[in-house]
């Protein structure tokens, strides 16, 4: 579960994508593109003629506001949801599609500003045999990444040069340009349950790693009272079993989601294809995320 494609900001086709869980040796498993829908309908084909079970899935960016907290960036996950019915509202995405296009937009300039790298977004598109436009700041990153390797040199790597090129746009790099805001948290969770889906929240240790950069001692209290209010959206529960999380972490998380009557087998590798670590021994699709007999548990009671 909660992996991408070329649709965000996954490396590879929906095809080839399909071709690497089959690979994997999954059973199971969820395309989730960023605040995008557009490859479910054959990547739930595909699986299917796999013989891997699958149902419809995205990741929706939210912006969190709480009183006495800045505003924060949390990914809620949809699943299992009508897929048509999702389709007929998928103008309320235009926001944070629109948001995600003011980035690319921004980072392209702050690069011909400086003279250091003169790209189109159309141009990312072709390079790339993009199936739409760019709305995800990794493709900038990775046409940067294949001009560094024109210009350098030294004898670097493609993942190499990405790293280098993901540095210059992370928050403190040199070509740095803001997101800006995403639909509002509750706001993405009704879209969900409107399409009677469940929601998810993904990887809920990056808000506690946020709220500690903030200077936020209280974290453990902060995170409790947004798990209520989330819950009071109607959020379902959230993602106890990644990578991402220390086994301390997974039964932290798992005692809060019963305090708060969530559940918390969800889980999955967050898989992109284009990370480092993401192509060593070991570290494929399937690598954290739960058992094949807990997806069939939170799909099959539905």
């Amino acid at each position: 579960m909660h992996i991408h494609s070329h649709f965000s900001d996954g490396d590879c086709s929906v095809e080839e994508l399909v071709k690497r869980i089959k690979r994997a040796g999954l059973k199971a498993a969820v395309l989730t593109d960023h605040d995008k829908i557009d490859g479910q309908e054959l990547f739930l084909k595909l699986c299917k003629q796999k013989n891997i079970a699958a149902v419809a899935g995205i990741e929706i960016s939210t912006t969190y506001r709480q009183p006495g907290v800045s505003d924060a960036e949390l990914h809620i996950l949809g699943y299992d949801f009508d897929l048509k019915k999702l389709q007929a509202d998928r103008k309320i995405l235009a926001y944070n599609i629109q948001s995600r296009q003011r980035q690319i937009a921004g980072l392209i300039s702050q690069y011909k500003k400086r003279k250091f790298f003169s790209v189109s977004a159309g141009k990312i598109e072709k390079m790339f045999g993009l199936p739409h436009s760019v709305i995800n700041h990794y493709w900038v990153s990775r046409a940067r990444a294949i001009n560094i390797l024109e210009k350098s040199k030294e004898h670097l790597s493609f993942l190499e040069a990405r790293k280098i090129a993901a540095k210059e746009i992370k928050k403190d790099g040199q070509f740095h340009f803001p997101r800006g805001k995403f639909l509002p948290t509750e706001k993405a969770i009704r879209l969900i349950k409107s399409a009677n889906g469940l929601a998810v929240w993904a990887h809920p240790t990056v808000y506690t790693e946020f709220l500690q950069e903030k200077g936020m001692k209280n974290f453990e209290r902060i995170l409790d009272k947004t798990l209520a209010k989330l819950k009071s959206f109607g959020l379902d529960g959230l993602e106890g079993f990644t990578e991402r999380n220390s086994g301390a972490e997974t039964k932290w998380l798992i005692k809060l989601c019963q305090k708060h009557g969530l559940n918390p087998y969800f889980g999955g590798t967050d898989y992109h294809g284009h990370k480092i670590t993401e192509h060593k021994p070991g570290r494929y699709l399937g690598k954290g995320g739960i058992k094949y007999k807990e997806f069939i548990k939170n799909f099959n009671k539905r």
